[in-house]
């Protein structure tokens, strides 16, 4: 009968220890079931971070050959900008050179005795108009009739 008795405790305590691994095994598993779906969700996260972070240099690279085009742009701007101001500026030396033929052909000179002639411009030398003509529409001076027939003569 001790015998018994001892195998009834032995069960019993036997039980209780299966029922505490029972236990523990359950528990096991759902930390199992749980780690795996955490290393699951980190696999994802982790391709979803090199998607990003390929994503971020793509666009990085975009944005600078965005920056670059637009500099290139205003580069291209400025370029033509300065090209019309040297056609400007040559044209303005060609003016130049064109008071420089004024100058010395028809004897327009920028000094202070003649400023109100000068000013006025080609159109406004009067002065410089032969007289009227004579009556028969022809030009002449007495003095250079006399001395072209005496000349003849």
């Amino acid at each position: 009968m001790i015998l018994i008795k001892k195998n009834e405790i032995l069960k019993h305590k036997c039980s209780s220890i299966c029922n505490e691994c029972f236990k523990k095994d359950n528990i096991i598993r759902e930390l199992q079931k749980e780690y795996d779906g955490m290393k699951y969700s980190h696999h994802r996260v982790k391709e979803e971070y090199d998607n990003l972070k390929s994503e971020v240099k793509r666009l990085e690279e975009k944005g600078f050959k965005l920056v670059l085009n637009n500099y290139i742009d205003q580069v291209a701007v400025l370029k033509q900008e300065l090209a019309e101001k040297e056609k400007k500026n040559n044209k303005l030396q060609s003016y130049h050179a064109s008071s420089y033929i004024l100058e010395r052909i028809f004897n327009i000179t920028p000094d202070d005795n003649d400023s109100e002639k000068n000013k006025k411009g080609i159109g406004s030398e009067y002065h410089q108009v032969p007289p009227p003509l004579e009556k028969s529409y022809t030009f002449y001076d007495d003095e250079k009739v006399a001395k072209a027939i005496s000349m003849v003569d």
